[in-house]
């Protein structure tokens, strides 16, 4: 539920006081069943979704540490992998890292990752792109790897 859906839930709720504790779930149902025809009805109004999926480039053997995704600067997520993660990544699972509204538009979507190659030096990497182009749903792939000795970010819509 977006921030503004939930404030004005909360509004709502509290002007109907302690009298109508017994009716509140009923309430709410109506607001939200409101809520999301006007979305509807208004598609502008509606926070666009973003989701994003980590996953390994194919056959790499970099031993992923961690994974930070900002959206126009602020901080999305943060992820440190253990070894299980990693070893699920290297047999081609994905991992979402985020799930979340924005609002309508394009933005700045910067993912940064930190890894050990397969000779133990570290790698670091940072990619920016615009997102949301589409409206409602954006879903944006990032591979990561090394291609000829050097850290691989590949930042993609899917």
């Amino acid at each position: 539920m977006n921030h503004l859906r939930r404030t004005c839930l909360l509004l709502l709720l509290a002007c109907l006081g302690p009298a109508a504790a017994g009716d509140e779930a009923a309430d709410v149902a109506a607001i939200e069943a409101e809520l999301s025809a006007l979305e509807e009805a208004h598609p502008a109004l509606a926070p666009d979704r973003l989701n994003v999926y980590v996953t390994l480039h194919p056959g790499d053997d970099i031993r992923l540490d961690s994974v930070r995704l900002l959206l126009d600067g602020t901080l999305l997520a943060h992820h440190l992998y253990t070894e299980r993660e990693v070893a699920a990544l290297r047999r081609e699972a994905v991992h979402r890292l985020y799930r979340g509204d924005m609002a309508p538009g394009l933005h700045e979507l910067t993912v940064e990752f930190t890894a050990l190659d397969d000779n133990g030096l570290p790698l670091a990497q940072r990619r920016t792109v615009r997102v949301g182009a589409q409206p409602e749903h954006t879903r944006v792939g990032i591979v990561i790897g090394t291609r000829d000795g050097r850290p691989g970010l590949e930042v993609r819509e899917w």
